[in-house]
């Protein structure tokens, strides 16, 4: 259950989320649980660790129940799908819904490994992958190198990996060395930045003003002073201080995620949007920040994300899903924008899945975006869909 799930959880945090869930296969409503590991169905066995009481969304003060069990348990693989399910049941539960906002989550409670992203790429011709940090959980300052660690033991492996760091935290340093220690393929972080004051809205990290702090930028330094890069995962209300911090630090390869994900752009979010007018400030304040973004020649824009609930279009509250022609219709026009912004050779499709595919899968999303490019010819084309990605993250592109 790794690898986002808060994301669409608003009003809770990932590790709430994993609690909550684990805490109800447990059958102790309450119960905080921990996952030391996340593997896929059949992968073995994995401990849930008991850390403290709490109540899961009123449940538990509504049936009189107090937790204060510490310990762990062991699941065996053919308990995995049973965590699932009741992940799915958890989520589904006419208490949570009347405390928080439940937005559809299989997509991010089902294993989503190389081969589930092949299914979706289908026919289509794609080199590979680069994977992007997902949350991992484990013990110890440096046990998020681990998942670098995983990563290396799959059978299709990444052209590049981008691990998790915690810029901030004292341990950064070491931390960015395990990673490299752990493959050759690693290339770069990401630090989930993304931060609202909004209460519908979910930030990723305790503070606004994280990128202002020294510690952060001490950390920032050890990144680019071991020729690393930096993936950017920031709300559109914070660009400019991420184009401050691209300002002072130059050399360091930094690429915008997202497109700078404008919380409600398209249509209301989590409080924000309510109005048109409310839409056409957040769209202003949205291409000021891009536009100052721009002006470093070091700084990267990926072309995706725009699939999530939070950009505002409600594709994820429909019966059926957008198809191509309407993700070119709605999609497009903010696509173009960015690259007309940024130009091609620093743009990226990248696809945000499973995330995104809340919305729409991942085969429509490739196919609209191709749609949305065509007329740039197919030098720009390849741009976009392979060299600018492999330059960043220095993956030998094929000569054809």
């Amino acid at each position: 259950v790794a690898g986002g799930t808060g994301g669409f959880i608003v009003g809770l945090g990932v590790t709430q989320v994993v609690d909550a869930i684990a805490g109800t296969v447990a059958q102790a409503p309450g119960a905080i649980v921990r996952s030391t590991t996340c593997p896929p169905a059949g992968a073995g066995r994995f401990r849930l660790t008991v850390r403290s009481a709490m109540s899961i969304s009123g449940m538990a003060r509504a049936e009189g129940t107090s937790v204060g069990v510490r310990g762990s348990m062991t699941l065996e693989p053919h308990h995995v799908e049973g965590l699932f399910e009741a992940a799915r049941a958890l989520l589904r539960s006419a208490e949570v819904r009347k405390t928080i906002v439940v937005l559809p989550t299989d997509h991010v409670v089902a294993p989503f490994l190389p081969a589930t992203w092949r299914r979706g790429v289908g026919a289509r011709r794609v080199r590979g992958f680069v994977h992007v940090e997902a949350d991992w959980m484990g013990r110890g300052p440096l046990a998020l190198a681990d998942e670098t660690r995983w990563l290396e033991t799959l059978d299709e492996r990444p052209l590049a990996i981008v691990g998790g760091v915690h810029l901030a935290d004292p341990d950064a340093g070491a931390l960015l060395d395990a990673h490299r220690h752990a493959s050759p393929r690693f290339r770069g972080v990401r630090d989930k930045l993304a931060f609202s004051d909004a209460r519908g809205v979910h930030s990723w990290t305790k503070r606004g003003d994280l990128m202002r702090t020294g510690a952060f930028r001490r950390g920032y330094e050890a990144l680019g002073a071991r020729g690393l890069s930096f993936d950017a995962f920031v709300y559109h209300t914070q660009l400019t201080d991420l184009a401050q911090l691209a300002e002072d630090y130059p050399d360091t390869p930094l690429v915008l995620d997202h497109m700078g994900t404008p919380i409600a752009l398209a249509g209301p979010f989590g409080g924000l949007g309510q109005t048109a007018q409310a839409r056409r400030d957040v769209e202003a304040a949205w291409h000021d920040g891009l536009a100052r973004l721009a002006e470093c020649p070091h700084v990267h824009v990926k072309l995706s994300g725009f699939g999530m609930p939070i950009v505002g279009w409600g594709f994820h509250q429909r019966a059926a899903p957008p198809d191509v022609g309407e993700v070119v219709e709605r999609l497009g026009p903010h696509v173009r924008f960015v690259i007309e912004r940024f130009g091609p050779d620093r743009c990226l499709f990248a696809s945000n899945f499973p995330m995104d595919s809340v919305s729409f899968a991942y085969g429509t999303w490739l196919d609209a975006f191709t749609a949305i490019t065509a007329d740039l010819g197919a030098a720009t084309q390849r741009k976009l869909l392979l060299d600018t990605a492999a330059r960043f993250y220095r993956v030998p592109s094929p000569s054809a």
